[in-house]
Parts: C-alpha cells; structure tokens; sequence
C-alpha cells in the first residue's frame, strides 16, 4: 500500500470512528466537539499538518478504544466495514506491526514515534510487550529524550 493510500485509509477510519463514537452516547463525546470538522478545516488551512495531525488522531483513536474487546469490538469493525473503512482490528494489527519495527531499528526519529512508544508503556495493563521489549523501548525513550535536550 503506498503512503497515499494509507493516508486515505487513515482518513476513511478516522471519520468512521468518529461517527461511531458521537452515536455511542456510553462515550459522552460532547456535540461541541467536532474534530472532523476541524480536521476537514485543517485539510485547507495546512495541509502538510493536517495529515500529521490526522496520523496522531488515529492513534489517539487506537488508545481511546484500547480496552474495546469482543462483541463490542467485532461491532464496531462491523460498523467501519458498512462504512468503507478499515476495522479497527486491522489498525490495531497494523500499530502493532509499526510498534515491530520501531523496536528492531532501535531508535526514535520523531515525536509521533516518541509519543506512541511513551503511551504504549504508559499503559500498565498492556501486556503485549515481553520484558526485554519494555526494557529496549525505555531505552529508546531516553536516548531520544536525550537527543531533543541538546
């Protein structure tokens, strides 16, 4: 898939989850928030931000739903498939996929990596990461940590 199309993949999930979210009242998205609004807004204002932006959404999107498993999970990929979009199993495949990668290179060469590698241990009940994973991502964390103070 080249980038463009995960691009718009991403944009196609995004949208989907946020539509599925403001009808789930169980998720008390506020009315006044409208992020696709905003991100449709950004789309014109700041293009080259916007896909950033949307690339740290879709994350956050993938945290928010974390703890999503089972019925209500295989509902909502249900949803997104009606949609046009990619399930949220499949973007949660792909991060950990991405997370694969990330951790063989070794390093962090940005702040979306620094800042998806700091939630992903941040989060205690994740036990997706073996011992020596946690310990190499820790590590990561500081030497990028480290990098950004000089």
């Amino acid at each position: 898939m080249s980038e463009s199309q995960k691009l718009i993949a991403d944009e196609q999930f995004f949208i989907a989850m946020w539509e599925i979210l403001r009808a789930d009242a169980a998720m008390h998205v506020p009315a006044e928030i409208d992020p696709v609004a905003e991100w449709q807004r950004m789309k014109i204002v700041s293009p080259s931000g916007a896909w950033s932006g949307l690339r740290e959404a879709v994350a956050d999107l993938l945290e928010m739903t974390q703890d999503v498993g089972g019925a209500q999970l295989a509902a909502i990929d249900a949803l997104l498939a009606t949609r046009g979009a990619p399930s949220l199993t499949a973007k949660r495949l792909e991060r950990r996929r991405w997370l694969g990668r990330l951790l063989k290179r070794g390093s962090l060469e940005s702040d979306e990596e620094y800042r998806v590698l700091r939630g992903k241990l941040d989060d205690v009940d994740d036990a997706t990461f073996a011992e020596s994973q946690r310990n190499l991502a820790k590590d990561m964390l500081l030497q990028y940590e480290a990098r950004r103070r000089t």
